[in-house]
C-alpha cells in the first residue's frame, strides 16, 4: 500500500511539472514577442500548434460563422492569450467557419491593420491584442473619439468582405 502513496505523490509532481513547463513556455513566447517588437528574431524555437489542443483551445466548426474577420480574430487571440501569425489566424478562422473572402491573406492583414487600436502588429505577419502589451497605443492629442473605442470596432457581427 506504500506504493499507492508514492504513485499519488508522483502524479502530483507531474501536475506541478506540467504547470511549470507551461509557465516557462509562456515566458519564452513573451520574450519572442518583445524581441519581434524591436525587430529582432525569436530567441526560442517555434512552438508546436498541438499545444493549443493540450491547453483546451478547441475550435468548433461554427465558432466564427457569420462573424467578421476582426471579431473572429479578436475572439481567437483573446482565448489563445498570445500573438499569432497571419497564417495561423487564416487556418483557425477558416476552421471555425469565418468567411475570409476570395483573398484570405490580404483580407486578414487589412482587417487587423485597420483596427490598430485593438490589434498590435508585432511583426509584418504577426498580430496580438494591445491588451497583452499594456493597453492601447498612444494617439495624437484630440484623436480619440467615441467611435475609436475597441468595442465599437468589434461590434459588427456580420461577415466582412474587404
Amino acid at each position: 500500500m506504500a506504493n499507492e502513496g508514492i504513485r499519488a505523490a508522483i502524479t502530483e509532481l507531474h501536475e506541478k511539472l506540467t504547470l511549470k513547463e507551461q509557465e516557462a513556455t509562456d515566458l519564452k513566447k513573451a520574450i519572442n514577442v518583445l524581441l519581434a517588437t524591436i525587430g529582432e528574431g525569436p530567441e526560442f524555437a517555434e512552438f508546436p500548434r498541438e499545444e493549443n489542443s493540450k491547453r483546451g483551445l478547441q475550435i468548433r466548426p461554427d465558432q466564427f460563422f457569420r462573424k467578421s474577420i476582426t471579431a473572429a480574430a479578436f475572439e481567437y487571440l483573446r482565448a489563445k492569450a498570445s500573438a499569432a501569425s497571419v497564417d495561423e489566424l487564416i487556418e483557425v478562422l477558416k476552421r471555425g467557419g469565418c468567411d475570409l473572402g476570395a483573398s484570405p491573406l490580404r483580407n486578414v492583414k487589412i482587417s487587423l491593420s485597420k483596427n490598430s487600436r485593438v490589434f498590435a502588429e508585432v511583426s509584418s505577419d504577426t498580430f496580438g491584442l494591445w491588451e497583452f502589451y499594456g493597453g492601447i497605443p498612444r494617439t495624437k492629442k484630440g484623436a480619440d473619439s467615441p467611435s475609436d473605442s475597441p468595442d465599437s470596432e468589434l461590434g459588427s457581427n456580420t461577415t466582412q468582405g474587404v
